[in-house]
C-alpha cells in the first residue's frame, strides 16, 4: 500500500492499495497549503527520492510519499508569494531573493530556525502588510559556530528589505560554540554593513535574551543586532 502525507499541508488523499509489483499512477492533486500547490512527491519529508505528479510507481510493500509544494506566485513585486503561516515563512530560505507578502498574523511557539541563517542571507523583500509575528517564549536555533544572526530572519544583505511588519513576544538564543560572534535580534540578527539592507515602517517589541560564549562584538537588539537602515 502507498499512502500520502500532506507534509504540513491540508487535504486528504486516500491510500492506494494493491499487490507487490502493481504499477500505480501518483495523484496530481489533493493537498495544498496557503500560497502553495502540490508540485510533486518525495520519499522523505525533507528530501529523499523525487517522484513527479502522475508518474507511475511500482508497489513494493508499504510506502509513504510526502507532498512537495511550489509557490503559485512568481516572486516579483507585483506577484509575491503569500505567507500564511510559520511553515511558509521558514521556506523563504529556499528562494532568498524573491518578494514576499504576509497575509495574516503569525504566532510562533517552541523553537524557531531563522530563515536565511548562515550561510544564507535574505536579499529579497518581505512586506509584513501591517501584520504581527508573535513569539511565544521561543528558542531560536541556528549554527553553533561562525558569525551568524538569530531572529525572525537570520541574516540580511543589501538589497534586502523588510517593511510594514510588527514583531512582539520574547525569544532566547543559546550558543555553546566558542570564539565566534552571534547576533540575536527581534526582526533580523546579522545584517551587512556596507551597504546595509533596509528595515522600515516596522515595530519590534521583542524581548531578546542571549546565552553562551560570546566573542567581542556579539550583541542583542530588539530590531537587528548589526547595522541596518531603519
Amino acid at each position: 500500500m502507498t499512502s500520502f502525507n500532506a507534509n504540513n499541508g491540508s487535504g486528504t488523499i486516500a491510500p492506494i492499495g494493491g499487490e507487490t509489483g502493481k504499477s500505480i499512477a501518483l495523484p496530481a492533486s489533493g493537498f495544498s497549503r496557503g500560497g502553495k500547490i502540490l508540485a510533486g512527491w518525495n520519499t522523505q519529508a525533507g528530501g529523499g527520492t523525487a517522484c513527479a505528479l502522475g508518474a507511475s510507481r511500482t508497489i513494493n510493500g508499504s510506502a509513504v510519499l510526502y507532498a512537495v509544494r511550489a509557490w503559485t506566485n512568481a516572486g516579483t513585486t507585483g506577484d509575491p508569494p503569500l505567507i500564511y503561516d510559520a511553515a511558509g515563512l521558514a521556506e523563504i530560505t529556499n528562494d532568498n531573493t524573491a518578494h514576499y507578502k504576509l497575509e495574516n498574523g503569525i504566532s510562533i511557539s517552541g523553537t524557531w530556525k531563522s530563515p536565511c541563517d548562515a550561510p544564507y542571507t535574505f536579499m529579497g523583500t518581505f512586506d509584513g502588510n501591517g501584520h504581527t509575528v508573535h513569539f511565544n517564549s521561543v528558542t531560536i536555533t541556528g549554527p553553533d559556530t561562525g558569525e551568524a544572526g538569530f531572529g525572525l530572519f537570520g541574516n540580511m544583505t543589501q538589497p534586502g528589505v523588510i517593511e510594514n511588519l510588527k514583531a512582539a513576544g520574547n525569544i532566547s538564543a543559546t550558543r555553546t560554540g566558542r570564539g565566534s560572534r552571534f547576533y540575536p535580534g527581534g526582526i533580523a540578527g546579522w545584517t551587512s554593513q556596507t551597504p546595509p539592507p533596509t528595515i522600515q515602517n516596522r515595530v519590534s517589541a521583542v524581548d531578546v535574551t542571549a546565552e553562551g560564549e560570546q566573542s567581542p562584538g556579539s550583541r542583542t537588539n530588539l530590531l537587528c543586532s548589526y547595522k541596518c537602515v531603519i
